[in-house]
């Protein structure tokens, strides 16, 4: 059977059926060892490379599962980075029962749409390097939620200073949302407010700095 893949995927289940006059057996041992269709080369499981010779761990057994069902879960991630047609080979040593099958493992690389979407669902927070995509992503964001904040919406005016009626001096802090600014928690930003005025006590210069 064919059975088609991507490449990179992780956990390819390797798995053999065993059935006898319409009975699944189990009990038996089944092991598989993997093929590389192009430079045909097996694999070694020991340290998932590629090899015509030398290998420490040419084959893995399956687990039987139950119901004539034999499974091992290849994580092909480590072994497999680029278009490889694999040939999984397995066989049944016990005896009065030996047999030989063989499934193909087609591994593709993935169409432009899922590498696409597959961008578009990772998270901003782990693409943070200096100069990359994803640290100007989280710039905007960061600079969008502190906008928000200075155009008066959640944020909290506190530790002001006043000379009669005048203010002189505070503290601003913007949240991003109305339940933060209740509970003052996780805070975007702070911002110390300086104030001063003119002798006929009209605002001279307002100074707003972030913390």
């Amino acid at each position: 059977m064919v059975f088609n893949y991507q490449v990179g995927m992780t956990q390819i289940p390797l798995s053999l059926l065993f059935v006898e006059n319409g009975d699944p057996v189990t009990g038996l041992d089944v092991y598989a060892q993997l093929r590389d269709t192009e430079n045909n080369q097996y694999l070694d499981f020991s340290d998932n490379t590629w090899k015509s010779s030398g290998w420490t761990q040419k084959q893995v057994k399956l687990t039987d599962i139950g119901e004539g069902v034999y499974l091992y879960n290849w994580d092909s991630s480590l072994s497999v980075s680029t278009i490889k047609v694999v040939a999984a080979e397995f066989e049944v040593t016990t005896p009065n029962y030996e047999e030989k099958a063989i499934d193909y493992l087609v591994f593709d690389i993935p169409s432009e749409l899922e590498t696409a979407g597959a961008v578009w669902d990772q998270l901003t927070t782990n693409h943070q390097l200096a100069g990359s995509f994803g640290e100007a992503v989280q710039l905007i964001l960061s600079i969008t939620r502190r906008s928000v904040g200075l155009m008066q919406e959640n944020f909290k005016l506190y530790d002001t200073v006043y000379d009669g009626e005048k203010l002189i001096a505070g503290k601003i802090r913007i949240y991003p949302s109305a339940q933060d600014v209740e509970n003052d928690t996780n805070p975007i930003a702070t911002y110390q407010i300086d104030v001063t005025y003119n002798p006929d006590s009209t605002c001279s210069v307002y100074k707003v700095k972030k913390l």
